[in-house]
């Protein structure tokens, strides 16, 4: 018995916008040299913002690749994307500001026709950038506790300052080794 296809019921409004250089300059990523030459390139393509009834916006672009006299080969720098993903840091910076909202992942995901690990990445980079590392200056008294993360008995340790009620250190389960790398 043969399978039959299920039947797009919808599909996503998508737009596709090619960009093309004026102006044949380049910048290396690494130290910010510029070129007029560069090594090779490679056509490229990442997501943008949804385009009024696009849903789905994609930018084709040439990835250049310059031979620095200081770095090597690298690829060049472009103010809009970073070097290693496939979207625009404008959505990247609309994700974050939907998950600041306390949207759930996936209702962030699903207005923006994005997979819901793509977006949890994109707001776990932006919180690693927002966070400032825990200050241990006056801490005095530990307070330690484990919590349950979800049933089956999955526990996260915290660890936090008693006297200012700042959470310094949370570690994804609760061996003693992970409370002895935080002492440390």
């Amino acid at each position: 018995m043969r399978k039959v296809p299920k039947k797009v019921t919808h599909l996503i409004p998508r737009v596709d916008i090619y960009l093309k250089r004026d102006e044949p300059v380049y910048h290396c990523s690494r130290c910010g040299r510029e070129y007029c030459t560069y090594d090779h390139c490679e056509p490229y393509t990442a997501r943008d913002l949804p385009y009024g009834k696009w849903k789905s916006a994609w930018i084709h672009f040439d990835k250049v690749y310059l031979d620095c006299e200081k770095c090597g080969v690298r690829v060049e720098s472009l103010e809009w994307i970073n070097s290693r993903v496939r979207y625009t840091k404008r959505l990247a910076d609309e994700v974050v500001r939907e998950c600041r909202l306390f949207q759930s992942i996936k209702t962030v995901a699903q207005r923006f026709h994005l997979h819901w690990e793509t977006v949890k990445e994109i707001d776990k980079e932006a919180l690693g950038r927002e966070l400032k590392p825990p200050d241990f200056a006056g801490v005095r008294k530990l307070a330690v506790d484990e919590i349950a993360i979800k049933k089956r008995h999955r526990y996260a340790t915290v660890v936090a300052d008693a006297e200012r009620y700042r959470v310094l250190s949370v570690t994804k389960d609760r061996k003693e080794v992970s409370l002895l790398e935080f002492y440390d």
